[in-house]
């Protein structure tokens, strides 16, 4: 249907310049708008103490590198909590997880999840993972920076175009060992005020609601809504 349109909308840069590579011939225009987050924020009162992985589960979001760092922590007894929360079926991440790391990790795995069950979590952590091997769709980054809780990603285009290391979060190595996990946990905890308030003005300056005439305003023009409602 690309040939049919007039324009295309990208939910950010890295993305739209993967739709232009693919699409080279596309003569229309190509805006760049991300998806908004309404704010609901909830983080003001929460007490941090989780290190998370929030979202769907699969071959390319990393569940597999979470898991062996749990175990990793466990077995050398050091102090971090844990939290994993998904609707996909993680049994087998799950079944990897030591008598010792069981202890140390709250799993929500339900087939519906609340956003806020998915806030909770993500407001009670010091930091998020993301650590997929190839971007896939999620809103995880700006629901957690929503929630003043800063990122620790790997470092690939998709993710670092919006974790910035040391800034809103920590961005570690593709191959990264859980050596280099525990110090970017580390890092985030130990620096949490600057990051957290990095990542809260993260959200405003790009997902937040009141952004919607700077990204979308292009929209109403072109169906013409102005006009029909007298706005």
């Amino acid at each position: 249907t690309i040939k049919y349109m007039d324009c295309v909308i990208s939910p950010s840069e890295y993305s739209s310049s993967l739709f232009i590579k693919r699409y080279p011939s596309f003569s229309g225009n190509n805006y760049i708008a991300p998806l908004l987050v309404p704010d609901q924020n909830n983080s003001e009162n929460s007490q941090r103490r989780y290190f998370s992985i929030v979202g769907g589960a699969h071959t390319a979001t990393g569940h597999d590198t979470f898991i062996e760092l749990v175990n990793y922590v466990a077995d050398k007894g050091l102090d971090y909590e844990f939290a994993l929360i998904s609707s996909s079926d993680v049994s087998q991440y799950l079944e990897i997880l030591s008598d010792k790391a069981q202890k140390i990790i709250k799993v929500v795995n339900k087939r519906l999840i609340t956003d806020s069950e998915i806030d909770k979590i993500i407001s009670e952590s010091y930091a998020v993972f993301r650590l997929d091997r190839e971007v896939t769709q999620s809103g995880v980054i700006p629901v957690s920076y929503m929630n003043e809780t800063p990122v620790i990603a790997r470092d690939i285009p998709g993710l670092r175009q919006h974790v910035k290391h040391g800034e809103n979060g920590c961005l570690v190595p593709f191959n990264c060992t859980p050596e280099n996990l525990v110090e970017a946990m580390e890092f985030a905890k130990t620096n949490f005020t600057e990051l957290s308030m990095n990542a809260r003005r993260s959200y405003e300056e790009i997902w937040a609601e009141w952004n919607w005439d700077k990204y979308y305003g292009w929209l109403i023009n072109l169906l013409g809504t102005k006009k029909v409602h007298g706005i």
